[in-house]
C-alpha cells in the first residue's frame, strides 16, 4: 500500500488520526502520473478520534485508487470501523472490482458489521493510460476539479449514505483528467463554517494559487492556511491529486540539449588530421638530397 503523506503525530486513543494513511507518497513517473499529498486536520483539543480518513494505492494494473471517507461515532469504535472499512476497500479495488460496485459492496459490509453505523465515502481510480477518472459515492461531497485557475464540483453519481439502506444501486461516472489539472477530494468537515466563515466558497477561492502550485504538496499547504488555523468542530481530511504536466518534461529535455550544445561549444577546436601527418620526417627538403649528390 502507497498513501499519501502527512505530518507525524503520535498515537493514542484520544487525538490520533487514521494509522494505515501514514506511508510514503505515489511515485511520480513522469508525464500522466499523479502527484499526490494530503493532510488530516483535527478538531479542537481533548476530543475524541473522529471517523474520517483518506487513502491512496497504486493497484497491480498501474491505475491509481483514491479515497475519502467519514464514519458516525468517535473513539476506539470508529477508529475500528474505519480499519474495517479501508481494508475492505482495498482488497476490493486491488480485485477490480469498480468504484460502483465497490460501494455497494462497501454498504452491506457496514450494514451487517458487529457495531452497525452510517458512513459517506468518495472513491476514485484513475488510469494513466487513459487519464480516465472513474468515480462513485456514497452521501459525500463531489471532487474538485481544478483547471486553468477554475474550479468547480463534478456532477455527482446517485449514491446514498452507507448503511442507509439494503441493496441500493450506487452509480459510476467518468471524467478526463488533462495534464496540470488538480484533483481535491475531502471529508464534510473541512468545508463547514468556522468562527471566520471559511466555507465551500474558500476551497474553490483557491483555485489561483493550486495553479501556480508545482507539486500536489504545495497545494495541501494553501488548503491548511485557509482552513486550518482556527479551532474546528470536526476532523477533516483533504487529499489532492495532481496530473503531471507534459510541457514540463519537454521543457527539461530541451534545457538539456542546449546545456549540451554549450558544453561542446566550449570545448577547444583541435586539428582532425593524425598526428603523425603533422611531422616533418627529417629526409624531407632539397638541401639533404644535394648532399648527398655532393658525396658522390
Amino acid at each position: 500500500m502507497v498513501s499519501a503523506p502527512n505530518t507525524a503525530w503520535p498515537w493514542n486513543s484520544r487525538r490520533a488520526s487514521c494509522p494505515l494513511a501514514r506511508s510514503p507518497p505515489l511515485p511520480r513517473q513522469g508525464p500522466g502520473a499523479l502527484d499526490v499529498a494530503a493532510h488530516y486536520l483535527r478538531s479542537g483539543p481533548g476530543g475524541l478520534i473522529g471517523g474520517d480518513w483518506y487513502d491512496a494505492m497504486e493497484l497491480p494494473d498501474g491505475r491509481t485508487l483514491l479515497t475519502v471517507g467519514d464514519l458516525t461515532g468517535s473513539g476506539v469504535p470508529a477508529t475500528s470501523a474505519m480499519a474495517m472499512m479501508l481494508g475492505a476497500l482495498r482488497g476490493m479495488a486491488v480485485a477490480g472490482i469498480e468504484p460502483g460496485a465497490l460501494m455497494g459492496h462497501l454498504n452491506q459490509v457496514l450494514e451487517t458489521s458487529v457495531q452497525p453505523t452510517l458512513g459517506s465515502a468518495l472513491c476514485c481510480r484513475f488510469d494513466p493510460a487513459t487519464s480516465l477518472l472513474s468515480w462513485a459515492q456514497a452521501g459525500h461531497p463531489a471532487p474538485l476539479l481544478f483547471r486553468h485557475g477554475s474550479g468547480r464540483p463534478l456532477p455527482p453519481p446517485d449514491g446514498v449514505l452507507l448503511g442507509a439502506a439494503s441493496h441500493v444501486p450506487y452509480e459510476q461516472d467518468e471524467v478526463r483528467l488533462f495534464p496540470g489539472d488538480v484533483l481535491v477530494l475531502h471529508t464534510a468537515g473541512l468545508v463547514r463554517h468556522d468562527a471566520r466563515g471559511a466555507g465551500p466558497e474558500a476551497l474553490l477561492a483557491l483555485a489561483p494559487r493550486f495553479a501556480r502550485a508545482r507539486t500536489a504538496q504545495e497545494c495541501v499547504r494553501s488548503v491548511v492556511e485557509v482552513f486550518g488555523g482556527a479551532e474546528r468542530q470536526d476532523d477533516a481530511c483533504v487529499l489532492v491529486a495532481r496530473v503531471g504536466r507534459e510541457g514540463a518534461r519537454k521543457r527539461l529535455d530541451v534545457r538539456e540539449e542546449v546545456r549540451r550544445r554549450r558544453v561542446r561549444s566550449r570545448r577547444p577546436r583541435t586539428s582532425s588530421r593524425p598526428a603523425a601527418s603533422r611531422v616533418r620526417s627529417p629526409r624531407a627538403g632539397p638541401g639533404r638530397r644535394c648532399a648527398r649528390r655532393t658525396g658522390r
